[in-house]
């Protein structure tokens, strides 16, 4: 990670960032923090347990901290999903930084892997977070017969990704796709200009497959983790409301947390979701019987929030984007050679 890359990620984000608040508006954010008063510090608290999680799922992914702490595993965590949080399409700029940073460490193959490893995983915890929740909210709460459909497409289509996470997971994501890319002349040429071997694809889903076959602890440590922390952000949902008047059930707050991520995901390709957000909450507060314009001002409170923790992310990046000890050539070779054995 040298220094002009990371000067680069640090003042692209800063202007990214700066656009977010100038798209809120000052004003609006200024009158959410008035209305939430200090239980807007418990979910900056919250959120910052639920990144603990999520940096606990890292370090079983790389092998219990063996050549990168936890302090430095989560300053990649938080700075990755600050740099996607920006990121206006898809919202996957902070894998390339976390590969760089974990490279100075891990050399390439292993960084990569681990990048592409907490990225199944984090999929995986989506699906398995919507087949946990699902059944227990269309049974315990009141819903109208459109949502209950909704509930049991997306129960049957999470099964699924459930499945196809976990067979990727055991025979590997990326070779008999690039197998696939081989069979016509345009992505062949683009494989080969971004330097994609065959050797350097079973690289990395050797590794893949190593994590699930022969780490099997580690893989399933890592997913508990990732789904707790899933399951301890919906709590913001009874933060918000707690703050403005409003009492919900543990349960309604899982119910809007699986719906609010199912909007967010549904509508990836919107840049940072702008009115996805907005309009999924506006409607799943009404199917609970909170007033719909509720949902709207969560929307900004979730907002603000994401913008705080972007800016802790950012300032992350500046501070921590070269390590203080960086490893030699040789070391680099030690670790290939003992990840080989």
């Amino acid at each position: 990670m040298t220094r002009v890359l990371k000067v680069i990620f640090s003042v692209c984000g800063f202007i990214a960032f700066v656009l977010m608040v100038r798209a809120i508006g000052l004003e609006a954010i200024a009158v959410d923090l008035r209305r939430m008063g200090l239980w807007f510090l418990a979910i900056i608290a919250l959120w910052g347990i639920a990144y603990l999680f999520n940096t606990g799922a890292w370090y079983f992914i790389l092998n219990g901290g063996r050549k990168v702490g936890f302090g430095r595993i989560f300053q990649v965590c938080v700075s990755g999903f600050a740099l996607n949080n920006l990121t206006p399409l898809v919202g996957m700029g902070g894998e390339p930084y976390r590969a760089m940073v974990l490279k100075e460490r891990l050399g390439t193959g292993d960084s990569l892997s681990a990048v592409v490893l907490y990225w199944m995983l984090h999929f995986l915890s989506s699906f398995v977070f919507w087949v946990l929740v699902i059944p227990v909210v269309t049974v315990t709460l009141l819903f109208s017969v459109d949502i209950r459909m909704i509930f049991a497409v997306t129960f049957v289509f999470s099964l699924a990704g459930v499945w196809f996470m976990m067979l990727r997971h055991r025979n590997g994501m990326f070779h008999k796709l690039y197998g696939l890319t081989q069979k016509s002349a345009a992505l062949r040429r683009l494989t080969e200009k971004f330097a994609v071997t065959e050797n350097s694809i079973l690289l990395v889903d050797n590794r893949i497959k190593a994590l699930y076959n022969k780490r099997r602890k580690d893989f399933y440590l890592s997913l508990l983790f990732e789904v707790v922390a899933r399951i301890l952000v919906s709590l913001e949902f009874v933060f918000v409301l707690t703050a403005i008047g409003i009492h919900i059930t543990p349960l309604e707050a899982l119910y809007l947390s699986a719906g609010y991520y199912l909007f967010v995901d549904a509508f990836f390709f919107i840049p940072l979701q702008l009115g996805a957000r907005e309009g999924g909450l506006y409607l799943l507060t009404g199917a609970i019987g909170i007033a719909p314009a509720v949902g709207v001002f969560m929307a900004l409170v979730m907002r603000i929030r994401e913008l705080f923790w972007t800016l802790v992310g950012l300032l992350l990046v500046h501070a921590g984007g070269i390590s203080a000890k960086r490893p030699s050539i040789a070391e680099l070779i030690r670790n290939e050679e003992a990840d080989a054995k």
